[in-house]
């Protein structure tokens, strides 16, 4: 008698597994074929360990600090939009998570049922890398607001992605957490895909009057794509519901500009006006 031993790999070679705390977009258990996890399939994450796994609920004393809530896996073996929210995983604190899988035939009625996979999820306080701005302190009124944007802060290799744009807005308007966050811009101009950075302008009839403005950054990759996520609700225990904002990955400081050069406060921070002297 000759016996064999088969080893299955686990379904996570696409597993995408560092992510900023609170911005987990998708867990793919779709890899590698004829091995992939299925529809229906329960995934748990735990600190350390998937002891007691089958007894993990949206409202247990541990959601959020110890371990996600139980979620289904979606067509194809993924957990997207639904799935996302329906775990709690973007309430989860900062640190390292064991994903704890139980296939949909198991039935996930005893802590046997769920296995400890090889690969963790981690949860990090900021992302790998954000776009960055350059923008004009002040300006007068009728001069292009010059923005000179990044897709990365320069730590990191990464250009700009089908989507992505930039938005001119009045300082601070709209950036609560709301329905309504980032809607107010007063234009919006599409970056070019695959650039590493470039040059945008905006005229006064994009702006039209004197005052404060700035310039934010959405990505074309979110979740939902141009800047959008749609995203489970906060402390809603065992209910899941989703609601959809815009993000912005990067914000400019603030460009101030101003009607007339007798209301400049600052003639310095203007290119070319330093030796201007008023009489």
């Amino acid at each position: 008698m000759v016996d064999t031993l088969n080893l299955i790999p686990d379904p996570t070679s696409a597993l995408i597994t560092t992510w900023k705390q609170r911005s987990v977009d998708v867990l793919d258990f779709s890899r590698p074929a004829g091995h992939a996890a299925q529809v229906g399939d329960l995934i748990v994450l735990q600190r350390e360990n998937c002891e007691n796994a089958d007894q993990l609920s949206a409202t247990g004393p541990g959601i959020g600090v110890n371990h996600s809530a139980p979620m289904f896996l979606e067509e194809g073996g993924i957990a997207s939009t639904f799935a996302i929210a329906q775990s709690k995983i973007n309430e989860l604190t900062v640190g390292t998570y064991k994903i704890c899988m139980a296939t949909k035939s198991s039935e996930f009625d005893t802590d046997t049922d769920f296995k400890e996979l090889a690969k963790e999820i981690t949860l990090t306080e900021t992302a790998v890398s954000t776009p960055h701005l350059v923008v004009p302190d002040s300006l007068h009124l009728g001069v292009d607001i010059v923005v000179v944007w990044n897709a990365t802060d320069g730590q990191y290799m990464g250009v700009s992605l089908e989507g992505s744009w930039l938005g001119l807005y009045k300082k601070g308007d709209c950036a609560v957490d709301s329905e309504w966050q980032h809607k107010c811009y007063l234009v919006a101009h599409e970056l070019p895909v695959g650039e590493s950075g470039g040059v945008v302008r905006f005229s006064q009839r994009d702006y039209k009057t004197a005052g404060e403005y700035e310039i934010r950054y959405f990505r074309g990759d979110t979740r939902s794509g141009q800047g959008q996520v749609c995203s489970g609700l906060r402390d809603t225990g065992s209910g899941t519901y989703i609601h959809c904002t815009l993000q912005a990955a990067a914000t400019s400081s603030a460009i101030h500009v101003y009607g007339n050069i007798e209301t400049q406060d600052d003639l310095a921070s203007v290119p070319g006006l330093e030796h201007v002297v008023l009489v």
